[in-house]
């Protein structure tokens, strides 16, 4: 996919996958690799349940054991 002049879905806003490989890769230019890393904090923030805290998870249970 070629790149567009932005990072994100005009209709949508959400990140184009071309431009979250490119992050992930480190060859996007700093001011792209920061919109992106915005966007990450933004949708973080707005979906805490998709990345939920090890501190709110409950412990896994012990396995019982038969007598």
């Amino acid at each position: 996919m070629k790149l567009t002049a932005t990072s994100f879905d005009a209709e949508t806003g959400e990140l184009l996958p071309v431009y979250r490989d490119a992050y992930l890769r480190g060859d996007l230019a700093r001011a792209a690799a920061q919109a992106v890393d915005d966007y990450l904090c933004r949708e973080a923030v707005a979906s805490p349940a998709a990345a939920p805290s090890r501190l709110s998870q409950s412990p896994p249970a012990a396995p019982e054991h038969s007598p």
